[in-house]
């Protein structure tokens, strides 16, 4: 994990977790390459990066998703910009293969643009964290995942 992301744990269940995940990179800083343990879906609630795996590059803005399966190589820049923060979801295979079935290969496309609805079921995932509503972390998690 780089020097400059710091990750706090808000959830952590069973085949699942959810983190609080600050970068402060920025232009020059040298991200190494990492790899995804779980199937990851990070939602980008301020900031900028650029995230890079196998399959292509992708400029993540606020509203966007980074997007990752077991054993995927990937590396983030902050080209454009210094800093982040993100709420992200880490689940594990069995489970992201049972809700989310044929959809589970669009995991490994690297990232995805702001979408409304995918949004606002992240929106409801940190009102949960921020214990702004009556759905628990957890049911916002599976909510999203199941989109």
């Amino acid at each position: 994990m780089s020097a400059h992301l710091h990750a706090t744990p808000l959830f952590v269940g069973d085949g699942f977790s959810v983190h609080d995940v600050r970068c402060s990179a920025g232009p020059g800083d040298v991200a190494p390459p990492e790899v995804h343990r779980a199937y990851v879906l990070a939602y980008v609630r301020s900031g900028s990066f650029g995230v890079r795996t196998e399959r292509g590059a992708h400029q993540l803005v606020a509203g966007g998703f980074m997007t990752g399966a077991p054993g995927e190589v990937y590396a983030c820049s902050h080209e454009h910009g210094h800093g982040d923060t993100c709420l992200s979801f880490h689940l594990a295979p069995e489970l992201v293969e049972s809700l989310a079935g044929e959809r589970a290969a669009g995991w490994r496309s690297g990232g995805l643009p702001p979408d409304p609805e995918l949004g606002m079921l992240a929106a409801l995932g940190m009102a949960a964290a921020e214990g702004g509503t009556d759905v628990s972390l957890e049911e916002a998690a599976l909510f999203l995942v199941d989109r």
